[in-house]
């Protein structure tokens, strides 16, 4: 499991090397949804607060790039357990697709503006045992609760371990839903929480680090794609 997702993280850590600060916000908010959507978030929350000329550009890559996140947990689970994708998909489409619409929106003059995102290589020794301590840690925490306070705990825990990291709680719920000691449904609904939960804390950053007029920019189009996740598992 750490490598599997260290690989899909190096894919992107490569294409941002491959594409160069040159490419601009835009380019780095799309690939670097593929390395950590946080990292991106933090960062154009910098350059807003450095310059408001970037609130369009720095918008987009910041929508986009948690927007990629959502495509990102549709790949772990199809790889882990494809027979999850089903229950997972409707929520991660709803929301990844309304954040790329939403995202093109402030499309225009993102590409052509230079990009500082500091990013480690996803293949050195301390991200990867950081991930690997963490998945370990939610497996477990993940599969006491489902034994000792049932779907509900499970889902708590989801919406805690998504705070810190969507990847390992997205691959640990996969895992029990495929071994039957939970549902599927309730993977899906503890993986949705994972993202969601996620998403907000991005947010946070978002309205903390950067400018006021960044964070409710960024803030209220996030509550729109929260709102379309929950809508989806409502309706399926």
């Amino acid at each position: 499991m750490v490598v599997f997702i260290s690989a899909i993280s190096y894919a992107g850590y490569i294409a941002m090397k491959i594409a160069g600060p040159e490419r601009g916000l835009g380019a780095t908010g799309i690939i670097g949804g593929l390395v950590s959507s946080t990292a991106v978030v933090t960062a154009m929350a910098g350059r807003v607060r450095d310059s408001e000329d970037l609130m369009g550009p720095a918008v987009f890559a910041a929508v986009i790039s948690s927007s990629m996140m959502f495509f990102r947990i549709l790949l772990e689970v199809s790889v882990v357990n494809s027979s999850l994708v089903g229950y997972v998909a409707p929520p991660m489409l709803a929301m990844g697709v309304l954040g790329v619409m939403l995202a093109a929106m402030f499309m225009r003059s993102s590409s052509g503006i230079d990009s500082d995102i500091k990013i480690e290589n996803p293949f050195s020794v301390k991200p990867a045992l950081i991930f690997g301590a963490l998945f370990l840690a939610i497996l477990f925490i993940s599969k006491a609760a489902s034994v000792y306070l049932g779907r509900g705990g499970v889902l708590v825990a989801s919406v805690i371990s998504g705070v810190a990291d969507v990847d390992a709680i997205t691959v640990s719920m996969s895992i029990l839903a495929a071994g039957g000691s939970i549902s599927q449904s309730t993977a899906a609904a503890a993986i949705t929480l994972a993202g969601v939960s996620n998403t907000l804390i991005k947010g946070g950053i978002a309205l903390v680090l950067g400018t006021k007029k960044f964070g409710k920019r960024v803030g209220t189009l996030f509550v729109a794609i929260i709102t379309a996740g929950l809508l989806a598992v409502l309706l399926t």
